[in-house]
């Protein structure tokens, strides 16, 4: 990954965010309301963060996003729309909207790896919390999952590497017990067999009956059911299979004594809504080079596509 300035921010941005994520005015559907309200996790993992606990010369704490949602059509509940196809990552799984709602706070207490080496004597880290956020995309809501990623000093080399922005990007480690195939919409248990487009065709694109480029993927747990999706890791990673999982920032820990003035506190504010916008802005970027890189490799690639998709980086889209 190509190294980027990252910001440092305070504690108190961080709860912002979960503030921010909470609000009513960000679940003002009942839908949402009621998803938000019944995540699979202990009441252990609402409680406040210890920052105490988690100290410079002990931890680096990073704020990171992990993991966004694809849009699914209204008639049949389980096609991804076009616009949310870039977020389907490039090992052919997405979630739903209301699955990433029902079942996001699972991250917490996670384990911090590397590159998924998934044993007791390897783990990195901890996972401290996590939050969600709704984002315009277009025409559509997209829900981004940040997470708070503290990782133990003591291994060196990961957080130096972390540190000089030389390794930025992460991939999260989940169990879906039941999965849904995007193109035909069944319904995949223990005891299921695949579908043929599921065991054949992930991230094949297909056109379908109204003239529509899709995407065949892997729809990780069922809206309804949070037991069927836990996401149990986070693992710093060279490659990672959603582009957008990257660090936002690193996050300092608290001072022992802190007078906050509302000045301090409306520049808190300030420099939350700016780095809203940023982090934003950069997952768009990042998916439009993600675009553009597909379309190259393409056997339809065309100048013109590449073109328009290079032209619209830092625009309005």
């Amino acid at each position: 990954m190509l190294a980027r300035p990252i910001a440092i921010i305070e504690p108190e941005l961080w709860e912002l965010v979960k503030k921010r994520s909470l609000g009513k005015k960000r679940y003002a559907s009942p839908q949402n309301r009621e998803a938000v309200a019944k995540p699979l996790v202990e009441t252990m993992h609402h409680k406040p963060i210890e920052w105490a606990a988690y100290t410079p010369d002990k931890w680096l704490l990073t704020h990171c996003t992990i993991v966004a949602s694809c849009n699914v059509e209204d008639d049949d509940k389980h096609t991804i729309t076009a616009n949310s196809s870039k977020y389907i990552n490039e090992n052919g799984n997405g979630w739903k909207p209301q699955v990433i709602l029902e079942t996001y706070r699972t991250f917490v207490g996670a384990a911090n790896y590397r590159e998924h080496v998934q044993l007791p004597e390897m783990r990195k880290g901890d996972v401290v919390d996590a939050a969600v956020r709704e984002v315009d995309d277009g025409p559509e809501r997209v829900f981004y999952v940040d997470i708070l990623v503290a990782t133990d000093r003591r291994h060196a080399d990961l957080v130096e590497d972390v540190e000089q922005g030389r390794l930025n990007s992460l991939s999260m480690g989940t169990i879906a017990y039941k999965t849904q195939c995007s193109r035909c919409g069944k319904v995949i248990g223990d005891s299921s067999e695949n579908c043929v487009h599921i065991a054949h065709q992930m991230l094949h694109p297909y056109v379908d009956d109204k003239g529509v480029k899709r995407i065949t993927a892997e729809l990780c747990g069922i809206p309804g059911d949070p037991k069927s999706n836990i996401f149990v890791e986070a693992s710093w990673v060279w490659h990672p299979a959603f582009k957008g999982a990257v660090i936002n920032h690193f996050v300092t820990p608290p001072r022992k004594t802190r007078v906050a003035s509302v000045k301090a506190r409306q520049s808190t504010r300030d420099r939350f809504t700016n780095y809203l916008e940023e982090a934003d802005q950069r997952l768009r970027v990042a998916y439009r080079l993600g675009h553009i890189s597909s379309m190259a490799m393409g056997n339809t690639a065309r100048v013109g596509d590449i073109a328009a998709s290079i032209s619209g980086l830092y625009g309005d889209n």
